[in-house]
This record gives C-alpha cells, sequence and structure tokens, in this order.
C-alpha cells in the first residue's frame, strides 16, 4: 500500500521505518529542505552527537527508491491540505509534523529581536551574528538553554536568562541548566520581561521587573506576580524569545475532516487514528509538547496501527 508521511522530524522516521518494513511503500513531506525536521535544523549539532544522521543511514540507506520517496520543501498549507495529499492516491496518511510555530512573548517587530526557533536555526546556518554582543533568553525550557549554550559558543559577550518563576520551578532538565552554568550564561530568575525599547526599529533594552511567587496555577506551579513598580531596563543588543511552540494557526483548514481540540489533532481513545478515515496522527501535534523518544516512541505505534489498518486487521 502507498502511504504518506508528513513530517520528516523524530515521529515521521520513526513511522516510515515501520511501515517500509511492513512491505509498503512510503512518500514523505516536510516543509524544510532537510531530511530529519527540528532535530536537523533546530538542535545544535553537540546535542545530537551525530546520531540523526547515523540512524538515518541505518534505517533508509538500502529501502529502494521506488519505495521510499522524499518531498522535501513541501509544505502542507492551505493551498495544499490534507485533502491534496490523499487525491494523489494514497492509501492512508500519518501527519507526524509536530509544533513548527513558535509562541511569541510579544507582537514587537524590531531588528534584533527573535523567536527561539528561528534564532537556533540561523545559527546553525551560520547566518546571526552574537560575537561580541549582549543577548538575552526569555524563557527557562531545554531550547532556551540551547539558545545560551549556543550564543556563548558563537561568542556573545553575555548572555542573560531571564525567567520569571523560581529557579527549583525551570522547567529545563538538570544536566541542561548546568550546561549552561558551566557556560557562564546569567541567571536572571524571578524576573519578568515586559517589553523592548528600540530606536530606528532596532532592539536598544528589555524593559523587566522582580516578581513575587504566590499561590499555584492550573500548571501546579506557584503563580509569578509581577512588582511593576520595580521595572526597570537592560541594555541588549539581541532577545531570543523562548516559550514554546504551537500548531500552525490554520491547522483546521490544513488537515480537513480532522478534529482539532485546543490546538492540537484529537485522535481516537487508545488509537492514532483520527475521525477521518485513513488518516493517523502522533507526536508533539498529538499529545503536545515532548521529548524525541516520545516522538520516536509515537511514530512506531501509530505505524504498526496503520500496517494492521492496511492489512484489514
Amino acid at each position: 500500500k502507498k502511504v504518506a508521511v508528513i513530517g520528516s522530524g523524530p515521529a515521521g522516521i520513526a513511522a516510515a521505518a515501520i511501515l517500509l518494513e511492513g512491505g509498503h511503500k512510503v512518500t514523505i513531506f516536510d516543509r524544510s529542505r532537510k531530511f530529519g525536521g527540528m532535530i536537523e535544523s533546530v538542535i545544535p549539532a553537540e546535542r545530537q552527537g551525530g546520531a540523526l544522521n547515523e540512524e538515518i543511514r541505518a534505517m533508509f540507506s538500502d529501502v529502494p527508491e521506488d519505495r521510499l520517496k522524499l518531498r522535501l520543501g513541501e509544505e502542507l498549507n492551505e493551498s495544499f491540505n490534507l485533502d491534496n495529499v490523499i487525491q494523489l492516491g494514497f492509501d492512508a496518511v500519518f501527519i507526524g509534523m509536530g509544533l513548527p510555530e513558535a509562541l511569541r512573548v510579544s507582537d514587537e517587530n524590531v531588528d534584533g529581536l527573535y523567536d527561539a526557533l528561528r534564532f537556533l536555526e540561523l545559527a546553525k546556518e551560520g547566518k546571526v551574528s552574537v560575537a561580541g554582543r549582549k543577548l538575552a533568553v526569555v524563557g527557562g525550557g531545554n531550547t532556551a538553554m540551547d539558545v545560551a549554550t549556543t550564543a556563548k559558543k558563537l561568542g556573545a559577550s553575555d548572555v542573560y536568562l531571564i525567567y520569571r518563576r523560581s529557579f527549583a520551578e525551570m522547567p529545563a532538565w538538570s544536566g541542561e541548566r548546568d550546561r549552561a552554568m558551566e557556560e557562564n550564561v546569567h541567571f536572571l530568575i524571578l524576573t519578568q520581561q515586559l517589553g523592548y525599547e528600540s530606536e530606528n526599529g532596532k532592539l536598544k533594552a528589555v524593559r523587566v521587573c522582580p516578581t513575587m511567587l504566590g499561590a499555584s496555577d492550573e500548571s501546579g506551579r506557584r503563580r509569578p506576580i509581577p512588582v511593576r513598580e520595580s521595572e526597570y531596563t537592560l541594555e541588549m543588543d539581541i532577545v531570543v524569545e523562548s516559550v514554546g511552540q504551537r500548531s500552525p494557526e490554520a491547522l483546521e483548514k490544513i488537515v480537513p475532516g480532522v478534529e482539532i481540540e485546543g490546538g492540537l489533532i484529537k485522535t481516537r481513545p487508545g488509537s492514532f487514528s483520527t475521525g477521518r478515515e485513513g488518516v493517523f496522527a502522533g507526536g508533539d501535534l498529538v499529545g503536545g509538547a515532548a521529548t524525541v523518544v516520545e516522538a520516536v516512541a509515537g511514530g512506531m505505534k501509530a505505524a504498526k496501527e496503520i500496517d494492521g489498518y492496511l492489512k484489514g486487521k
């Protein structure tokens, strides 16, 4: 049978491998021209340890061209959506394109202000200059640590990590926090970003204030309360916002016929199948942002379910 896999990240790669083992023909679509999704385009090379390319070679090097086709640089959008993919004659579709868009703290558009995904992508391509400059990262997750350590490696004079809760509540793994501290990143905890100052469209400073922790919120962590009367500014050349990722804004139009709930694809209980016949989904676009390992596991399980569906089990 013919299966379309949307996304060449960990979920998509894992699904494709299992489907090929099952004897099916697979076509992988990805908006990036690089095979590997965000692992390849965003995660710093030292975090990968060369594993991605070695895994891809091990899984796909012996697969005949007529059984695995790559359609890289082809993004699912409102003009080329799920309907168009199915019309190409596929017997099943696996949607595993992850959360491709970065959340932003503000909607300001100034030179020197980046979202984390864009900054890391430009850094890997050697297209961002930070040497000798002051940079601040807004956020406290693993991606924020990647931004901070990448900036230090690229020669930033000072890197500040601005996080509105306490150090103990920081979501980054302890090993990632340690890595940032070893690179002499300055941690500004209990500090909230309020806005930016610019001149002639160019970033000049970030406005911040201290916070105090109140009662726990829906996340189970104590809610940060900004102390706005103590607002101050930090002169900064570059600020990178790293506060999470989200699905595409027009997701309903990109995957018509698939139920969306809370910005994520809804699958049947205990299954990877969606409400649309022959369409399955897994990875971050179903369960929210998670680890690469979880995405791989989801892609493998989904592929086994698709294989059973195609063989009439």
